[in-house]
């Protein structure tokens, strides 16, 4: 498949017509009617009323339509589009719908006078359209504000360079008529060297410098307003490229009076004309523009005729006379000037001497020339704005806007061609470049003269760079990028033609501009042209606002890189080396899924199976919670996960022979060597209801012994720092070879700053790296006062609670013995309900250690999940009286047990003892100490902060239970 190329920066081909629906309603009243209407059909049509022959148009201010000046199509005709163009819609009844009462007749695209090209586009788009206000619109009930470092310091120092280079102007042209003799005539009694004369200098130095912009802003205003039939005409408007045109202008100028002053002439009518003949080329090499000839030749026309208004005597009468060297000779005489010569001088039209007309067009020729220089200068002190865009949505109105604010517009490739065919003054980059695109179009804006232009500031020393490389300042920049994700989301897109579709010089642009955001405004979203302009009409781009654009761009940009650093991440590294694609998400629904990183390797490897999303998220949070354990107390550790907090946690504490039968791992040959086997039989059989499906993990290599466990057992995965070969082996047989086995690098420590998204919102968050341990997090007891320090079994245990809740949704309380979590509650909004919950999985799991439930007899063939099944209703006191379920529990029992009586229960859940619990958060009411007493609690770990922390502590102390201060909130989501 082939792709069109952006290389630098656009697709010149792939034009986006894209036009916004207003923001507000439509000021159409007399086509309104009361009701709300349904809505018009898709063929768009155009009230006869105002268009009746064909031969006129009404303005699109006047448009029925009234839509945005985006659409090309609408732009000089009344507004259409093609039927299989979406629209955004206007809710209907609101009153801003398009009326369609109206009598109509179908809009032709062959009769519109549009070009065949933007004809073409009209009819082929299919973007939708994005809502926008129109840029037409004038601003009511506003006071224009006018921003003193933003519009009126630089007005003023703009007509003080205009007024003085009038003044050097004058000087120069006076230095050449006294001192070089190169005027047809010596005009006598002007104080060429006093201020008034070269005052006058001055102000025409202002007026024409500030007349050409002007009539720039005038003629495109009337070409926005004129018939389509017109396009060459528009195409006449625009202007020539930088400073130097000035300075080779009036050079050439110079030199061409000097070639005349060199030569023989016949008469000053001879001469004068010769000079004239010159301008022509002159305003061709400088300006060649319609509005630059237009303004010049009035200037000359006019302004000859107003100097020789005011002082006929600086005409000569007829008479010609030669002097030695060919040169006109001036006589000189009670301040007038003459022309020796005979009388009977022929005469032009029988009105005028030919000395008379040679004085005339030598005057009009200074000020012709006079026009076109100054007039460009003041072209090149407006401000500039850079253009180069792929979303091409609501182009046509912001240059527009611009141009009505006098500012030069550079644009490069497809963004100057449509803003041309528009009709819109606009000038190619390579007017200051002096460098045409290149390389296919990879190389356009990349130059010394545009990014120069941007990233000056306003000091001293950066000014005299940019005087020295004859570079002006560029003060905007719109630009945006092409779609990469849309290029490489298509079916087979290979990475040859991905590689062409990386923008190289927009984004350079775009964070060019950003960085030099306290000077230059970069609007790199369509959607913030219509505040921009609104701004700028008021006289001030505020520096918030352009903070805010700065923004954007810095965040359009690092979106654009980190979708080409997605794609070939994919491409280089999607094979688990820093990317790993997932089957699924959460749900299987939730699909693509995968799992990256994007500085570094993936710091686990899959060595069998294939992880789906809740898989990693069980992984990741249990590895670092057997880390810290093993890490905290220096045993092997062991954590059975579910849905992302632990159902069990252990430290390698050895078991005894009855541990071995409630947690069913009798059997494990080598069981006693292997701490981390045991770690994992304890962690497994505390609670084996919530642990069935789990995903493990081991803070140590998992041995054979460990592995043997867990063929045992319903599991998803297991997570490990490494495995031994035969274990290895035996994991490999799970679940049809399917078995999820992961690698994880010891070593790797994760940033300190951590990030996620909801709902499309990005989260961030220093990682919980709260440090807990036995000695260090446990010391501050409260109750008793006089209780000597916690004994280890003590500290122990409550640093495997405290660091199980660290990783546990909240709000938890966890319950622990012997090394090992033996209820935890976890998610649940109250915390008394996390307490109960979590005691009565402490009482079940010391109900399982009842001599009447390790007496229990199998049926053969029973299997362990159905065994975990009947002792947890067994002993959890929920053994159905009768009917079915009944019925199918006893079917696990050789010999069918009776159900614990109340006073069995109480008696045997007595004897617990010893038991810690840690809370995640504060304990609000006392109702949570009363709780965990019953489960045989001795040591409470807990923040505190409660206004019921003396209560509960005087509770506590009451019932003998030691009450520690936790100091770290640990919160889990």
């Amino acid at each position: 498949m082939s792709h069109p190329a952006i290389h630098e920066h656009e697709d010149d081909d792939a034009i986006m017509l894209k036009p916004r629906a207003r923001g507000r309603a439509f000021d159409l009243s007399s086509a309104r009617s009361s009701a709300p209407s349904s809505p018009p059909t898709t063929e768009l049509q155009i009230p006869t009323n105002i268009i009746t022959d064909g031969t006129s148009t009404p303005s699109r201010t006047r448009s029925i339509l009234n839509l945005t000046s985006s659409t090309l199509f609408g732009i000089y005709q009344p507004t259409g589009y093609a039927t299989d163009r979406e629209e955004t819609s206007t809710p209907w009844g609101t009153g801003a719908e398009t009326p369609v009462d109206s009598p109509t007749a179908s809009f032709d695209f062959t009769k519109s006078g549009l070009s065949n090209v933007v004809q073409e586009r009209a009819r082929n788009s299919h973007v939708q359209a994005r809502r926008w206000s129109t840029m037409n619109t004038p601003i009511t009930n506003q006071r224009q504000r006018r921003g003193f470092r933003r519009d009126i310091l630089p007005l003023a120092g703009r007509l003080i360079m205009m007024f003085a280079l009038g003044v050097l102007y004058g000087l120069l042209i006076s230095h050449l008529h006294d001192t070089q003799d190169i005027a047809p005539v010596k005009l006598e009694g002007i104080n060429r060297q006093g201020w008034p004369y070269l005052s006058s200098w001055g102000m025409a130095g202002v007026l024409l410098g500030e007349a050409l912009p002007w009539l720039d802003k005038l003629w495109a205003s009337e070409e926005d307003e004129a018939v389509p039939e017109q396009e060459e005409r528009r195409k006449s408007i625009r202007g020539s490229g930088d400073w130097l045109d000035v300075v080779r202008a009036i050079g050439a100028f110079v030199g061409v009076a000097f070639a005349i002053r060199k030569l023989s002439w016949q008469s000053t009518m001879q001469l004068s004309l010769t000079l004239a003949l010159a301008n022509p080329a002159l305003w061709y090499l400088l300006d060649r523009s319609a509005p630059g000839f237009l303004l010049s030749t009035v200037v000359s026309i006019g302004g000859t005729g107003v100097l020789l208004g005011i002082n006929p005597a600086w005409v000569p009468p007829p008479g010609h006379g030669q002097g030695q060297h060919g040169r006109v000779i001036a006589s000189r005489g009670n301040g007038t000037a003459a022309v020796n010569g005979p009388s009977g001088e022929a005469l032009v039209l029988g009105l005028f001497g030919q000395e008379t007309v040679g004085v005339a067009t030598w005057i009009a020729s200074v000020l012709f020339v006079s026009a076109v220089c100054f007039g460009n200068i003041g072209r090149r002190l407006v401000p500039r704005a850079i253009l180069s865009v792929y979303d091409k949505t609501g182009l046509l109105d912001l240059a527009k806007g611009l141009i009505k604010q006098k500012v030069r517009l550079l644009a490069s490739g497809g963004t100057a061609k449509l803003i041309r065919e528009a009709g819109f003054q606009v000038e190619d980059v390579s007017a200051i470049t002096k460098a045409p695109e290149m390389l296919a179009g990879r190389v356009k804006t990349l130059h010394p003269a545009v990014h120069a232009g941007i990233l000056a500031r306003d000091l001293a020393s950066d000014e005299k760079d940019l005087a020295e490389q004859n570079i002006n300042k560029v003060d905007y920049v719109i630009c945006n990028l092409y779609p990469f994700k849309d290029t490489v989301a298509k079916i087979n897109v290979t990475v040859a033609e991905a590689v062409e579709e990386i923008d190289i010089g927009g984004v350079t642009l775009i964070r060019a501009a950003a960085k030099n955001h306290g000077r230059v405004t970069v609007l790199s979203d369509p959607e913030d042209y219509h505040d921009f302009l609104q701004e700028l009409e008021k006289g001030e781009v505020t520096s918030k606002s352009r903070q805010l654009h700065a923004l954007k761009a810095f965040s359009h940009t690092a979106d654009y890189d980190t979708a080409i650093a997605d794609f070939f991440r994919k491409k280089y590294a999607g094979d688990g080396v820093q990317q790993l694609t997932l089957r699924y998400g959460t749900n299987p629904h939730q699909k693509p899924a995968s799992a990256f990183m994007t500085d570094q390797k993936l710091p686990f490897k899959v060595l069998n199976g294939s992880p789906g999303y809740i898989n990693l998220l069980d992984s990741l949070n249990a590895w670092p919670l057997v880390k810290e354990l093993s890490d905290a107390l220096g045993f092997p550790a062991a954590a059975s996960f579910k849905h992302v907090s632990p159902a069990g946690a252990a430290i390698g504490v050895p078991l005894n022979d009855v541990e071995k039968k409630v947690y069913m791992v009798e059997d494990i040959e080598g069981l006693e060597s292997s701490g981390l086997a045991q770690a994992y039989a304890r962690a497994r059989g505390a609670d084996r209801m919530s642990s069935f499906g789990d995903i493990i993990a081991l803070s140590h290599e998992c041995d054979i012994p460990t592995a043997k466990i867990i063929g045992k057992e319903v599991s998803d995965g297991v997570i490990a720092p490494s495995y031994h070969p035969e274990a290895l082996a035996i994991l490999r047989k799970k679940k049809g070879g399917k078995y999820l086995v992961l690698q994880m690098d010891p070593s790797y420590s994760p940033a300190t700053q951590e990030l996620r998204t909801s709902y499309g919102i990005t989260l961030t968050q220093h990682r919980n790296d709260a440090l807990i341990t036995p000695h260090n997090s446990f010391t501050s007891i409260i109750v008793p006062k006089d209780s000597p320090p916690l004994p280890d079994s003590a500290l122990r245990d409550l640093t495997v609670a405290t660091i199980a809740l660290k990783f546990t949704q909240s709000n938890s309380v966890c319950y622990a013995l012997n090394g090992q979590v033996i209820g935890l509650g976890a998610g649940q909004q109250s915390r008394i309900h996390c307490t109960r919950l979590a005691g009565d999985k402490a009482d079940n799991w010391w109900m399982r250690f009842h001599s009447r439930a390790l007496a229990v007899k199998w049926k053969k063939g029973a299997k362990r999940a159905d065994k975990s099944n009947a002792i947890d209703m067994l002993c959890s006191g929920i053994v159905p009286e009768s009917g079915p379920e009944r019925e199918e529990w006893e079917g696990n029992f050789e010999v069918v047990p009776s159900p614990f009586t109340s006073e069995e229960r109480r008696e045997w859940l007595g004897r617990l003892s010893e038991v810690a619990v840690s809370s995640d958060a504060f304990f609000p009411f006392t109702d949570n100490v009363y709780r965990v007493a019953r489960s045989g609690v001795k040591y409470v770990a807990a923040p505190t902060g409660s206004q019921n922390d003396g209560a509960c502590f005087e509770v506590a102390a009451g019932l003998g239970v030691t009450f520690v201060e936790q100091h770290v909130r640990l919160f889990h989501h």
